[in-house]
């Protein structure tokens, strides 16, 4: 049988399926994204009309409400911001933003000078 949550305005709404018949959660459309800074509904709207796939990260983060119980919390991301995040193209590959060798560079608004922002040696 499937899980049935309760939704407040179901129009708004987007059903997003463990499996088959079973919704473990909704996703508020009207909601923006943080990366992108769009509604998920354009981005959807804007993906379905170029034929192409529009995927969802879900994060799972927890708090503490009281010393023994946890309240969890939901938050969406569009999968290619997090892309864009985590990884850049350097000539003809693509390599992770945090690599030794390729520190992310950022150019300053102010100055319109282009710096290193993060570098760091993983061992």
């Amino acid at each position: 049988m499937p899980q049935l949550l309760e939704v407040a305005n179901p129009e708004d709404k987007l059903p997003l399926f463990v499996s088959d018949d079973e919704i473990e959660d909704f996703l508020d459309l009207r909601e923006v994204d943080p990366i992108i800074s769009t509604s998920y509904e354009m981005m959807i709207k804007e993906a379905f009309r170029a034929d192409k796939h529009f995927i969802l990260a879900k994060l799972k983060t927890r708090s503490n409400t009281s010393k023994d119980s946890y309240q969890t919390h939901s938050h969406f991301f569009n999968v290619y911001g997090i892309m864009k995040i985590l990884f850049k193209k350097r000539r003809d590959e693509i390599v992770g933003r945090f690599h030794p060798k390729f520190a992310i560079s950022a150019k300053n608004p102010l100055t319109n000078q282009v710096s290193q922002i993060f570098s760091s040696s993983f061992e």
